[in-house]
């Protein structure tokens, strides 16, 4: 199988020892895209599907088929959730025409990311500028989301427990079972991916791999690691 990934780096130093790794635990970064008097990012998001039969169902015969209420996510392209974190608040949702407005966004690169009740989303990645008003990201188009499956198949005795996070999402897994295969889902497409594995047991390590232009509706299966 094609492998959809590369191992980017081992995320932080490790000190080889007598048969084993020691290594720092990966810590939160950028935790808001929100704050102060920042900028305005606008768009629209419509569903690709510009069939006439479709706009005429929806009685949308001169328009785009718009995803209607749809919530609207904004983390910073490295923002990493916390370990166990409730899933996310949206900061805005859709209107009836698609659009969507997000208010004091920071300076800097962040992802953005909205989703409908039906299995379909988009994200895309934005960079604000200091002291610029306004940003419009113009038309996304929302997709079945993609996924990603890895598992661990380490040796050493005791518990299990790891991490997996798509950065600038907040979409987290945690796992605790050996051995198994796990599947992190509802990842929206349109921009490229960090996939980061923060195991906590039984050794305390972090890697991070690269997901490149994932496809939507399929699975990419990520390389199994064993943290030692």
């Amino acid at each position: 199988m094609m492998r959809l990934f590369r191992q980017l780096r081992l995320l932080v130093p490790c000190l080889l020892g007598a048969g084993f790794i020691t290594c720092t635990t990966i810590e939160p970064e950028e935790t808001s895209s929100i704050g102060g008097t920042g900028s305005e990012v606008v768009g629209v998001v419509e569903y690709p599907d510009s069939s006439e039969t479709s706009k005429i169902r929806a009685g949308l015969e001169h328009s785009a088929l718009p995803v209607i209420d749809g919530p609207v996510f904004i983390n910073p392209e490295n923002y990493l959730a916390d370990t166990g974190n409730a899933e996310e608040e949206a900061v805005a949702w859709t209107e009836d025409d698609g659009s969507f407005v997000i208010r004091n966004v920071k300076a800097g690169t962040h992802i953005i990311y909205i989703r409908d009740n039906d299995g379909k989303a988009i994200a895309h990645r934005v960079t604000v500028h200091e002291n610029e008003p306004r940003v419009d990201v113009g038309t996304l188009f929302a997709k079945p989301t993609a996924g990603v499956a890895i598992a661990y198949t380490g040796s050493t005795p005791g518990d299990v427990l790891f991490y997996i996070d798509i950065r600038g999402t907040g979409l987290q897994l945690r796992c605790a079972s050996r051995n198994l295969q796990f599947t992190l889902d509802r990842i929206p497409v349109g921009t490229d991916y960090s996939v980061v594995i923060r195991l906590f047991k039984p050794l305390k390590n972090g890697y991070e791999f690269s997901l490149e232009n994932p496809i939507p509706g399929i699975v990419s299966t990520l390389q199994s690691f064993t943290g030692e």
